[in-house]
């Protein structure tokens, strides 16, 4: 089994300057302990960048995936 952690992030800073969107990031773990361990690095207000832009808040979500949902995912990623 493999594991997804999906990052959502509010890009933060000057609002004249930066345009406040939505960013969503993927990483894939091989074990569930090593996915928990990185949403508890990357979640927290005020912590982590996304392009080199501060994020205001990151949340993640650790999700199981088959065999079958992991090629999906490449065959996605691929397009």
């Amino acid at each position: 089994m493999k594991y997804l952690l999906v990052l959502a992030a509010v890009l933060s800073g000057d609002p004249a300057t930066v345009d406040p969107r939505v960013e969503a990031l993927t990483q894939i773990f091989n074990d569930l302990s090593s996915c928990e361990a990185a949403k508890t690095k990357s979640t927290g207000e005020g912590k982590g960048e996304i392009g080199g832009n501060k994020v205001l808040r990151i949340v993640g979500q650790c999700q199981e995936l088959d065999a079958q949902d992991v090629q999906q995912l490449k065959d996605g990623l691929s397009r």
